[in-house]
């Protein structure tokens, strides 16, 4: 019996990789370490184990992935080392999770925050200002047309010549 072999699992849709979950089902733990196939046709380790292990009991092993390759993939190969079980390793099956598209990660809370406030009453990214008691406020009229039911009709009352510079508007009827 050969001490180290390895499968090839193919996938239909490629993704970008989110996560791989191997159901190891006899003798898991001999799974020493998981490439993925690039699109130039080389494989790329994402994980691999000092030594394989026994472990008596069938599991989901999800491999801790550190850094996501950054293409998407559609096949991984699974290198099994049995000598540690002294037999056969059971694999049932291999979930590949992922996206067809890959997204940016969400920015920084901080840095989002930095960039709504130099939106927010900035002359020279404002679509609109008022001038409201000799203060002039810099507004952007998406903004104010979703967050209020007046701007919302001030803006899209067709009668309404909308100019880039209110006069004055009285801080009552705001």
């Amino acid at each position: 019996m050969p001490v180290r072999v390895f499968s090839i699992a193919w996938f239909c849709d490629p993704v970008f990789v989110d996560a791989i979950n191997i159901y190891e089902t006899y003798n898991a733990g001999g799974v020493v370490d998981v490439e993925v196939l690039s699109p130039e046709g080389s494989w790329l380790s994402v994980w691999q184990a000092d030594h394989p292990m026994v472990i008596t009991t069938s599991r989901m092993f999800s491999v801790p992935i550190e850094k996501a390759p950054p293409f998407r993939v559609s096949a991984l190969k699974l290198h099994v080392d049995c000598t540690a079980s002294g037999t056969w390793v059971e694999i049932d099956a291999v979930e590949l999770v992922g996206r067809i598209v890959d997204t940016a990660p969400p920015p920084d809370v901080t840095q989002l925050q930095e960039d709504l406030a130099r939106l927010v009453n900035d002359k020279d990214t404002s679509d609109i200002s008022f001038n409201i008691e000799g203060q002039t406020f810099y507004a952007h009229r998406g903004i104010l047309s979703v967050r209020s039911q007046y701007f919302s009709l001030l803006c899209k009352d067709s009668t309404r010549k909308m100019t880039n510079n209110f006069e004055f508007i009285p801080t009552e009827n705001v």
